[in-house]
């Protein structure tokens, strides 16, 4: 790469295709190179990006920017075929820099529509007969270019991705099939290494549930063993217990009034907690009282 040139890519286009320039610029931005892929020449990159989107008549800014560009990525549509600004920078860079540096990119139309004139060579070819007369046909070339039409945003994602590629393989001086296939598997690695760490993260979470459902249950064995227990304590205490001092007067009379008073205390208990919950019977019972 020559040392005058500041940019490895200039995009070009109409006023009206400005924001899907500024999108093509970002994903270009965004693309990181495959581990083990670099370009025959380390010199060459393609992240320095300049915007020439305003549409406006060819000037003394436009023309340095082409002058520092190694590539020219040119955005084409209706409105870029009808535009006498985007054929001037068009004929000036390639005069400048061959046509080999001119990247199309297809926006919308059919080719016919969106090409600018300047973009389709025209030659005269020979065409045999059946009666194997020969006569000369003028036949159109129209540029190999970038198709990112689509039919809908899903779509449109995917082209974008796929002539990302294609366009950063030609400014590197690689072949677009080996980067497109280096990215994919860069792409599957990714896809792979984010399955596994999402299942990584639902074990996690599912044992983390597992913890706490046994320990909910473990937590309510032991709520159950223990009001198991109290229901037997107090079977013993009501039934067993008088029966085995029932031969000694003195000891049955005890455990008797034990026992009438712990259910004293329980219905008095009892009482007083439907009172505060039925506070209207209690002023009733003061009323006749009175």
């Amino acid at each position: 790469m020559s040392s005058e040139k500041t940019f490895d890519i200039c995009i070009c286009s109409t006023g009206e295709d400005a924001l899907k320039a500024e999108l093509i610029r970002d994903s270009i931005l965004r693309y990181r190179l495959p581990k083990g892929t670099a370009p025959a020449d380390p010199s060459l990159s393609y992240d320095r990006i300049c915007l020439d989107a305003s549409g406006a008549p060819l000037n003394e800014e436009t023309c340095a920017l082409q002058d520092a560009s190694r590539y020219l990525l040119l955005l084409c549509s209706p409105s870029a075929r009808a535009s006498a600004a985007i054929s001037d920078r068009l004929v000036r860079f390639r005069e400048k820099n061959g046509r080999d540096k001119i990247i199309a990119v297809l926006l919308s139309g059919e080719p016919s529509e969106a090409f600018p004139p300047e973009f389709i060579e025209t030659k005269q070819v020979q065409r045999i007969l059946p009666d194997m007369s020969i006569v000369w046909e003028t036949e159109t070339i129209e540029p190999v270019a970038s198709d990112l039409r689509a039919k809908d945003s899903r779509e449109a994602r995917q082209r974008l991705r796929y002539e990302t590629v294609r366009i950063i393989a030609t400014v590197l001086g690689l072949h677009p099939d080996e980067l497109e296939r280096r990215h994919e598997r860069r792409r599957h690695r990714a896809i792979r290494t984010a399955a596994l760490t999402l299942s990584c993260i639902l074990a996690l979470i599912a044992g983390i549930f597992l913890y706490f459902g046994l320990q909910a249950k473990r937590e309510g064995d032991i709520y159950t063993r223990q009001t198991q227990i109290g229901t037997e304590v107090a079977e013993r205490l009501t039934e067993e217990l008088p029966a085995q001092f029932k031969d000694v007067p003195e000891a049955q009379k005890a455990i008797e009034a034990i026992i009438a008073r712990a259910q004293d205390e329980l219905l008095a208990d009892t009482d007083s907690g439907a009172a505060a919950a039925d506070p209207a019977a209690e002023t009733g019972t003061e009323g006749e009282a009175k």
